[in-house]
């Protein structure tokens, strides 16, 4: 089915070993959220998205309140959250798990940390946006870094 319109993904169902093992999404850069700044690039962009999901677990949700502060976080903004019953073995399993619970076709998609905000003009920019297979956001890393994040160095 061909669509004008493209899904986000947020996987949220890290345990934030690298933070304390704190709830990632909630923690903040001076008065926003992470996921406040993840998202902010997008919703400029709301006449081509059709909704955004943020997937984390049933636990996350008892002990942090996820599905009651992103309601009141994206008030009027076209959200779902997906929850799973439990931990992955990361973002790529969380978000296999949620399209097959949620029984959602997978494309056209974009699928973004919940700790990064990245700039996502040039993508909507594109003529071909929703034609194009992959994106892959690229920046320059210092060696010593790597370790750090889960990339691909070239």
């Amino acid at each position: 089915m061909i669509t004008s319109k493209v899904d986000i993904y947020f996987p949220m169902a890290g345990l934030g070993a690298r933070f304390g093992y704190k709830f990632k999404p909630f923690l903040k850069i001076g008065n926003k959220t992470f996921i406040e700044e993840s998202v902010k690039p997008f919703l400029k962009w709301k006449e081509k998205i059709n909704c955004i999901y943020f997937i984390f677990l049933k636990e996350q949700d008892l002990n942090y309140s996820v599905s009651k502060i992103l309601k009141k976080t994206f008030r009027g903004k076209k959200f779902k959250h997906i929850i799973l019953d439990k931990k992955t073995s990361g973002p790529v399993e969380t978000i296999r798990k949620a399209i097959i619970n949620n029984k959602k076709k997978l494309y056209p998609s974009i699928f973004c940390d919940c700790d990064h905000s990245i700039d996502v003009d040039q993508i909507f920019k594109s003529q071909d946006f929703l034609e194009t297979d992959i994106y892959f956001p690229v920046w320059k890393i210092k060696k010593t870094e790597i370790n750090s994040w889960s990339i691909i160095s070239v």
